[in-house]
């Protein structure tokens, strides 16, 4: 196969990672906003020993579990972010 074919797959891989990533992201939201309605902490360590354990489980190369916990580390301090600075919507 040819780079250039190579890196187009990426690029359409990179769009539909950047799909899920902002779907994540919405869903992270709703969350945001049940624990607020629930009082509940944002950050949750037992929750995300559980996500990390996961994800770890689902390597099968060439990536590891290792490489998949530290980027699902970033992914869930970025949703933390966005948790926290989640705003109660208006009620009408």
């Amino acid at each position: 196969m040819r780079l250039d074919d190579l890196r187009r797959q990426i690029d359409d891989l990179d769009v539909a990672l950047a799909d899920l990533l902002c779907r994540r992201a919405d869903i992270v939201r709703q969350i945001g906003e049940a624990k607020r309605e629930q009082q509940t902490p944002i950050h949750d360590q037992e929750r995300e020993a559980k996500v990390l354990a996961h994800v770890g489980g689902l390597a099968r190369g060439p990536l590891s579990g290792e490489n998949l916990k530290r980027i699902f580390r970033e992914i869930m301090a970025v949703c933390t972010g966005i948790q926290e600075n989640t705003k109660p919507r208006r009620r009408e």
